[in-house]
């Protein structure tokens, strides 16, 4: 649905740039069709990675909680899964990453949990300062599910 409103936004700019509407409507329909079938094939693509990840994974710890993410890597960003167990917090990058990055943190080597706005505006980032003062950048979904995890608040 999301991408479909996307295909409806780019309609109404592209509209707007060239004062066609019906080019517009054509545009963004076919770029909502496109974009919808290609996130799709992306996403089970990775979800099936992440599943035989955690699989794995489970058998040495219990996973709290786990998501695609991306990580900032000075002005890199990497994508990836982030995963909290019980004990450890750690970001592993997909499969198919030319860059391969990783990060892992002990939980109680986490000094604090910041939430902030990508480019100001788009509210999924997430940053884990370290007590030795390190700092990583995530851009995660369901931030609020991140932050009462890693605080172990109730849901």
């Amino acid at each position: 649905m999301k991408y479909v409103l996307l295909g409806i936004l780019f309609a109404i700019l592209y509209g707007l740039v060239t004062m066609d509407i019906y080019n517009a409507i054509v545009s963004g329909t076919v770029f909502a069709v496109f974009l919808a079938v290609f996130m799709g094939v992306l996403k089970r693509s990775q979800k099936k990675q992440f599943m035989k990840f955690k699989e794995n994974l489970k058998e040495n710890n219990e996973i709290i909680f786990g998501s695609a993410a991306n990580y900032y890597t000075g002005k890199k960003v990497i994508g990836g899964w982030l995963i909290l167990t019980k004990d450890k917090l750690f970001f592993k990058t997909y499969k198919n990453n030319i860059k391969i990055k990783e990060f892992a943190a002990n939980l109680d080597s986490i000094d604090d949990i910041f939430k902030y706005s990508n480019l100001g505006v788009i509210p999924n980032g997430l940053r884990v300062v370290l007590k030795d003062g390190t700092t990583a950048r995530f851009v995660v979904m369901d931030r609020r599910k991140w932050v009462k995890n890693l605080r172990k608040e109730e849901m």
